[in-house]
């Protein structure tokens, strides 16, 4: 009986890991943003991504714009633990005009992990804020979630200082 149970156990776990790998090796590549399909982005007007993924790692590059772009890459493991990265900039993309930037010196703390069996990657994001009132800490959770066929990338930002309903969402369709 144990036999039969631990080969059924097996089987599961094999069957969940290769789900797993098909949506994660989707989730690689070049994507760029379908403008009618997502939220506004001020300056900029579009934002690209390149997602490579190795073994237990994820690289996102984020090219924010075009001709004056700024970019922003990250190489993290996706084991769900603390890393941290220097900021390097004090663009802040998603909202240029707002009064609020990055502090270049400091580190921003992140995680990645999967969810939904693996076709949706959650990078997680803590960073130094600078506003008119001094500096603020915030969290963002970055949700990036592959269609069943693969063909749309559909990338959420959920801030706590947003309502639920108000998340930018960009929606991208393969580059490469």
């Amino acid at each position: 009986m144990k036999r039969i149970m631990r080969s059924v156990l097996v089987a599961a776990v094999g069957r969940m890991l290769l789900v797993i790998g098909v949506y994660a090796a989707g989730i690689d590549g070049e994507w760029k943003m379908l403008r009618e399909k997502s939220s506004g982005i001020e300056l900029y007007n579009t934002v690209a991504l390149k997602i490579v993924l190795t073994d237990n790692a994820v690289t996102i590059q984020q090219t924010w714009g075009g001709g004056r772009a700024f970019r922003d890459t990250v190489t993290l493991p996706v084991d769900g633990k603390v890393h941290t990265a220097a900021v390097r900039d004090r663009v802040w993309p998603t909202n240029v005009f707002m009064g609020v930037r990055l502090k270049p010196g400091s580190t921003r703390e992140l995680s990645a992990r999967w969810e939904k069996k693996g076709e949706t990657l959650v990078v997680t994001e803590k960073y130094p804020l600078l506003v008119s009132q001094g500096e603020r800490s915030l969290t963002t959770e970055h949700w990036f979630t592959l269609s069943e066929n693969g063909t749309i990338l559909t990338w959420k930002q959920v801030r706590s200082t947003r309502p639920k309903g108000s998340m930018p969402t960009y929606t991208f369709t393969r580059a490469d």
